[in-house]
């Protein structure tokens, strides 16, 4: 049997999912992780999605060497003819926002901001890694094709 690589595959589809731990009785799961479908999930208001991330408080003052960073990653993806969210930007780049889900993380995850790396289900497209779990099981990416 020959393995089939990402350049064979026309089209991957992915379900979403929320991936979390358990809640105890309310969510209870025997191993670290699970996808959670996003229907079991509570609505969100979406006219709290402006961008300021306004439920987290102030952002706070830009942190200088995250600012150069974003930048530097911006300059790769424009390079391929991407751009990074204004959203994505803010939230990496202000004191109070950058770091704030390591601090909630109940399975010793980080921040940890990657170069542009290649997908391996699309063709042209990328990913930039923003959050990690210790053991590599879980991670948060964001997505851009051109």
């Amino acid at each position: 049997m020959s393995e089939q690589s990402a350049s064979d595959l026309s089209w991957v589809d992915l379900d979403a999912a929320w991936c979390a731990t358990d809640l105890g009785k309310y969510r209870a799961y025997r191993y670290t992780y699970k996808h959670y479908s996003l229907e079991s999930l509570p609505p969100l208001d979406s006219s709290q999605f402006t961008g300021a991330f306004g439920w987290l408080g102030n952002a706070g003052d830009p942190i200088p060497r995250q600012v150069v960073e974003l930048s530097d990653l911006a300059t790769d993806l424009a390079a391929k003819g991407l751009s990074l969210p204004q959203d994505f930007v803010t939230f990496q780049t202000t004191e109070n926002l950058y770091g704030s889900l390591d601090e909630v993380s109940v399975t010793g995850c980080w921040t940890d901001l990657s170069a542009p790396l290649s997908s391996p289900v699309k063709p042209d497209a990328f990913l930039v890694r923003f959050f990690r779990d210790q053991q590599d099981c879980s991670f948060g990416t964001s997505t851009s094709a051109r």
